[in-house]
């Protein structure tokens, strides 16, 4: 309803989404925050759904715990962790994981209309989704930046 509250990166993968004919879409910015954009069957934008991202999740985790130590994010080898640094991995990037699942699924579900949207992950954070999701996902990690391009495009020809 407040169109000027869209981050600029949100607006441009839509726009992207849209040049490429993927709509109704889901777009998954996965980055410092984790952007859900909705597109619905006429390409118009219909909401979304901002998250921590990753990198927040984790800081959130050692800033509110005294005892726990620091740790890197990498993919952890199993969810049953055998030290307190896997474990930590194991609990962020499964709940990651199983938060975009469940958003996902509320949009999907809240989404007008009976087709199934198209579903692209993008942005830094895109491997510790790409087939860990159970569904059919489009990978675009460069996607904000090819609206960017395309928007630029328009507007140079349009000041030509």
């Amino acid at each position: 309803s407040k169109p000027v509250e869209i981050g600029a990166d949100r607006l441009a993968a839509a726009v992207a989404a849209l040049a490429l004919g993927h709509y109704p879409a889901i777009i998954v910015a996965c980055g410092t925050a984790t952007a859900f954009t909705v597109l619905d069957a006429k390409g118009r934008l219909c909401g979304g759904v901002i998250a921590p991202g990753l990198q927040a999740q984790l800081a959130a985790l050692l800033g509110a715990t005294a005892q726990l130590p620091a740790t890197t994010l990498r993919p952890p080898g199993s969810a049953l962790a055998r030290s307190t640094r896997d474990a930590i991995r194991a609990g962020v990037i499964l709940n990651f994981q199983g938060g975009v699942k469940e958003i996902l699924h509320r949009l999907s579900e809240a989404l007008p209309g009976r087709r199934k949207p198209h579903i692209l992950i993008t942005g830094g954070n895109v491997r510790y989704l790409a087939g860990n999701l159970g569904l059919p996902v489009k990978l675009r990690p460069l996607l904000v930046f090819e609206g960017l391009h395309m928007i630029g495009l328009r507007t140079r020809t349009k000041t030509l």
